[in-house]
């Protein structure tokens, strides 16, 4: 066998030993949040967040594939409201709000439908702060024990999940700000 393959299957051999070995030390617990402050109370917030039906004027994720289709059930908002979609770009999913208080926020479960995820928790919280409430955005749950997942907890979901949530936060603060 030429030096240069030994060297190569040597390489490829260290990479993959290193890919699977630093996946199962890295977490299966994952938590991504963004935050921005909104010129505005709680109370005129909460509708917006509360109501599935109004996450169409400002979540990116609901825009995201125009061929998504929407499934409701349950009240039109507060604990007990959900949705299920069907996308080819999104994947298939259901979310269910859990809590909600005007003052507080909202929270909720997001199962995706693929079932290589346990359900997540989705949190919306509203802190008052000097010149309005701030609003903060938080996917958290634990990601499947293979290593390629947890190495997608800490390299891709941050900044996938991030550069959406900073999104659809700017759009929220839009749609409250100008209602």
């Amino acid at each position: 066998m030429p030096d240069w393959l030994v060297t190569t299957l040597w390489i490829v051999g260290a990479v993959a030993v290193v890919f699977v070995v630093g996946g199962l030390l890295l977490p299966r617990k994952f938590e991504v949040s963004r935050s921005i402050v909104v010129n505005a109370p709680p109370a005129k917030i909460h509708p917006h967040v509360d109501s599935l039906d109004r996450w169409g004027a400002w979540s990116p994720f609901d825009t995201e594939d125009p061929t998504i289709v929407w499934e409701k059930s349950g009240p039109q908002s507060g604990v007990g409201a959900k949705r299920s979609w069907k996308s080819r770009k999104m994947g298939d999913g259901t979310q269910l709000i859990t809590a909600s208080d005007p003052t507080t926020g909202v929270s909720m479960k997001l199962s995706m439908a693929d079932g290589c995820m346990e359900p997540f928790d989705v949190h919306f919280t509203y802190s008052p702060v000097s010149g309005g409430t701030r609003v903060t955005w938080i996917d958290r749950g634990t990601l499947p024990a293979a290593p390629h997942w947890r190495w997608m907890g800490v390299l891709v979901m941050p900044s996938m999940c991030g550069k959406m949530f900073d999104k659809g936060l700017k759009a929220l603060k839009t749609v409250v700000e100008t209602a």
